[in-house]
């Protein structure tokens, strides 16, 4: 009897250690958030040489740099993304940020911008000026069909504040081009 009682009282012990170690719910949204802020914090800490180029636009008073295509911070979760498509020897430039209230949310008033609006990107030595020319909203399927042989244009894409399932497209074209230091 004693002898039954003892693997009772081990068996009883042992699921406790067991569900003690398997994460709930609660713990792995924790990681989550850990996870998430600690890559945030990472993203400001990054070599020099990662950072591609940095987006100005005036109107919203918004400055944010970004990182190279193959930069671990080249990634929406937590800063603005340059898309693979893009083409940095045509000054062609796709960017996708995401809209909303997180702390990630670096296109949330770019829906502000109107047709005429200049935009700059700093790009090593030089200051690009675009100029947006149209505006648009797309059916929220994460493609965007882009035409091919596309040159001196940049594009920012978001999800739309406005309207549910959709994405706000910004397209700007290259109007100038000067040195900076």
């Amino acid at each position: 009897m004693f002898f039954i009682k003892n693997k009772v009282i081990i068996l009883i012990i042992s699921i406790l250690i067991i569900i003690s170690i398997i994460p709930n719910r609660k713990t792995i949204k924790k990681l989550e958030k850990k996870e998430y802020i600690n890559n945030y914090i990472n993203s400001f800490i990054v070599k020099k040489e990662e950072k591609l180029l940095t987006i100005i636009i005036p109107k919203i008073n918004f400055i944010k740099e970004v990182y190279s295509i193959n930069s671990n911070n080249n990634n929406i979760k937590y800063n603005i993304q340059i898309l693979s498509s893009s083409n940095i020897n045509t000054n062609t430039f796709i960017l996708a940020s995401h809209s909303g209230t997180n702390n990630n949310a670096y296109f949330n008033n770019i829906y502000k911008l109107e047709l005429k609006d200049i935009i700059y990107i700093k790009k090593d030595k030089s200051m690009l000026i675009y100029q947006v020319n149209d505006i648009y909203y797309i059916n929220k399927t994460g493609y965007l069909e882009i035409e091919q042989n596309i040159n001196n244009t940049l594009i920012l894409i978001t999800c739309s504040t406005k309207y549910k399932n959709k994405q706000l497209i910004i397209k700007s074209k290259l109007i100038s081009i000067n040195n900076v230091n």
